[in-house]
């Protein structure tokens, strides 16, 4: 008797293993941006600290791409065990990616790159080029604003402003077209 349960112990030992290696659907229910995990419902039941990236904690280097709530996502387990991770995303709420001093956001508002004090964001509204408290867009109003206010002087006296100030103020318009801030 005990060579048959024996037997059965190996059947059923061997189909837990290849279960556990499998990959399957899940239901994104909370995110956790911090700690880089979300909680994930398969059927009844919800798994959480299901992995975002390969270690649970905030602010490391390298990428990590977080679920929107309520999407669907593929999960995978960690060699077999208890661990799981987020193999396949149906939709993104953000993406973050950190090297060195650089790091890059990525969501609905746009796209953010900021390295130490310089920051460039792309959004719907235009380009933003900061640097300390200088920012590209007002660098190129003051400029215009000085061609527009230009005078040279000449042997008989000062000349006028440009005959083409209408010109830079067009330019200067322009600006808003694409640049922000």
């Amino acid at each position: 008797m005990s060579l048959k349960i024996e037997g059965i112990k190996k059947r059923l030992d061997k189909r837990f293993k290849t279960v556990a290696n499998q990959t399957f659907y899940g239901l994104v229910e909370e995110v956790d941006e911090t700690m880089r995990t979300c909680k994930v419902k398969v059927g009844g039941i919800s798994y959480e600290d299901v992995l975002l990236y390969a270690v649970v904690k905030d602010a490391l280097k390298g990428f990590v791409a977080l679920p929107v709530v309520g999407s669907k996502v593929l999960v995978s387990r960690v060699a077999g065990g208890d661990r799981l991770f987020v193999a396949m995303y149906s939709a993104v709420d953000r993406i973050k990616y950190l090297v060195g001093d650089v790091e890059v956001v990525g969501d609905v508002d746009g796209c953010r790159i900021m390295a130490k004090d310089s920051k460039v964001s792309i959004t719907p509204a235009g380009i933003t080029v900061v640097r300390g408290g200088s920012g590209l867009k007002k660098t190129f109003e003051t400029l215009i604003d000085a061609i527009a206010k230009l005078t040279v002087s000449t042997a008989v006296g000062p000349s006028g402003v440009p005959i083409n100030v209408a010109d830079f103020i067009k330019i200067k318009e322009d600006l808003n077209n694409y640049l922000e801030g």
